[in-house]
């Protein structure tokens, strides 16, 4: 390549990381020309929606209220009726509009020690209307949800308890206990 204002041309080794919303596919179809297509399509990785990944919204959610958390120097968790809220959304702004909305709450608040609930997410969610998701049609209680996410957290941490714990907001102590309450301990 040939910087700016510079007749001498420098070489370069680069990577490119690309991302979109739409099928790479179809892309190629209807806007990239053939030649890019085939230079950023060499390892494509496709990740479904957020609204067909519930368990995912239990982790994600916890890693966000634990950030939080951190960033206002006070305790932000939240209630039983948040998490149904939260899985039964569909999400269209995924992960990022799963952040912002916690966040939104978390800043709307000075208590010291915030729960945030439903009547706190309503507002937020207003703006869209709720699509129920895969696994919320499916009418999972709390319990069955807490399982999934821990399920989910041990997967992602490869089996490491601590690091499970860590990433779900909650004491090792805790999980243990949830653990052996749903039978997942041993």
């Amino acid at each position: 390549m040939r910087p700016v204002g510079s007749p001498k041309p420098v070489q370069v080794s680069v990577r490119v990381i690309s991302a979109t919303n739409r099928p790479l596919a179809a892309l190629r179809e209807e806007q990239l020309r053939e030649d890019l297509y085939f230079r950023i399509a060499t390892v494509v990785i496709e990740i479904p929606p957020l609204r067909n990944r519930v368990e995912d919204v239990l982790v994600l959610a916890q890693h966000f209220t634990s950030r939080l958390s951190r960033r206002y120097g006070r305790r932000i968790s939240l209630a039983g009726s948040a998490w149904e809220l939260l899985c039964g959304y569909a999400f269209p702004g995924n992960v990022r509009e799963l952040e912002n909305l916690l966040e939104g709450c978390a800043a709307m608040s000075q208590d010291d020690q915030q729960s945030i609930t439903d009547r706190d997410l309503k507002p937020l969610l207003s703006q869209h209307a709720a699509v129920p998701s895969t696994l919320a049609e499916k009418s999972l209680s709390l319990d069955e949800l807490e399982r999934v996410a821990m399920q989910r957290a041990l997967r992602v941490c490869q089996g490491n308890r601590t690091k499970a714990a860590s990433l779900l907001g909650i004491s090792r102590d805790t999980l243990y206990r949830k653990l052996k309450q749903f039978g997942l301990g041993s």
